[in-house]
């Protein structure tokens, strides 16, 4: 008997040491699981591609990326909406729903003051939503103010007194009398004109405002064109170029050479690739590193569990200035040392 007794011994110990060892596979598993970073969906939403919005939405991947945040961080196929510029607002609404309804999503990125106006009228007050690209967040009535967006769940990047600062530096560099401005007779007009910065700026300086409000919406490169020769027959020696598509870089090209033949100095709004068409100085898209990295972060913090309404919107950084040195060799401009000093870029084609 005693083999016997023996033999069961050795199965004993050889079944404990199974056991131990099972959980101890167990337990380095559900150690990994929990270990094991979690991914986010994430859902997209435009009105329609826009050269801004795509500069602004490749930094924000690129940012997530330099976190250690792209891996985890899922933009969703099926909820990608860029329906397209031709899309009415009531449409826009409807797509806007068909994300707000699904609860397989962490959050949704939307571009632009118009996509994100729609998706605000059906938020469900639940997924969180941080809008990017959006000309003037107050003045377009989407956040209450630049310090609470008013919405829980919703947040935004806002750049206070851009505008404001930019419009005074073309000032003091032309120094010009008459301000071309062209726009929509709308809320969304004055917003993608500048209009409230432009007043403020000639009230502080003492140049006159010469504004055509007779623009249409979706306006083609014909209607600016003639909105543009109104302005010049009034006297204007500077102009805005506005946030429309009737001034974008398929169609400006032929409305600068004109307004430089009249000897107007031009600004663009939308930064970089108009100056380079031949506009006299502009907004640097430089500073869209900046939009980028504080976009992320705030991603990050929502993902992690933060309130979007508690997040920080204002973006604190200096103007970004491009200047094109062609042009003003043809207008006549001699840009000052100090403005050479603190432009972001120069564009020299001469």
């Amino acid at each position: 008997m005693k083999p016997q007794l023996i033999c069961h011994g050795r199965v004993l110990t050889v079944f404990v040491r199974y056991l131990f060892c099972l959980v101890l596979i167990l337990t380095s598993s559900l150690c990994f699981a929990e270990s094991a970073p979690r991914e986010f969906r994430v859902g997209f939403f435009q009105h329609g591609s826009y050269w801004t919005s795509d500069l602004v939405f490749s930094a924000l991947k690129q940012e997530l990326k330099k976190e250690g945040w792209d891996k985890r961080v899922i933009f969703v196929n099926d909820a990608h909406f860029s329906p397209g510029w031709d899309v009415s607002e009531g449409e826009l609404e409807v797509r806007s729903e068909e994300l707000m309804v699904r609860n397989d999503l962490d959050l949704i990125v939307v571009m632009g003051t118009k996509a994100t106006r729609a998706l605000l009228v059906k938020n469900n007050r639940r997924t969180p939503i941080l809008a990017l690209d959006i000309t003037d967040p107050v003045k377009s009535g989407l956040v209450a103010s630049v310090n609470d967006s008013g919405i829980d769940n919703f947040t935004t990047i806002i750049q206070n007194n851009l505008w404001t600062d930019m419009f005074h530096l073309f000032h003091q560099t032309v120094n010009f009398n008459r301000l071309g401005i062209v726009m929509t007779n709308n809320l969304d007009g004055k917003i993608f004109s500048h209009l409230d910065a432009t007043k403020k700026v000639a009230r502080d300086r003492g140049f006159d405002l010469v504004i055509y409000n007779e623009l249409e919406e979706g306006a083609g490169r014909e209607e600016c064109q003639h909105a543009v020769d109104v302005l010049i027959d009034k006297g204007i020696d500077a102009f805005v170029l506005p946030i429309s598509s009737g001034f974008d870089l398929n169609n400006v090209a032929g409305i600068l050479e004109h307004l430089h033949a009249a000897k107007v100095a031009t600004f663009a709004s939308e930064g970089t690739p108009l100056v380079k068409a031949g506009a006299l100085i502009g907004v640097s898209n430089q500073n869209i590193e900046d939009v980028g990295s504080m976009s992320a972060q705030m991603m990050i913090k929502i993902l992690q569990g933060a309130t979007p309404r508690d997040l920080p919107m204002l973006l604190w950084s200096p103007p970004s200035i491009s200047l094109n040195l062609e042009t003003a060799e043809k207008l006549g401009v001699i840009f000052s040392f100090s403005m050479l000093s603190v432009a972001d870029e120069i564009i020299i084609n001469l």
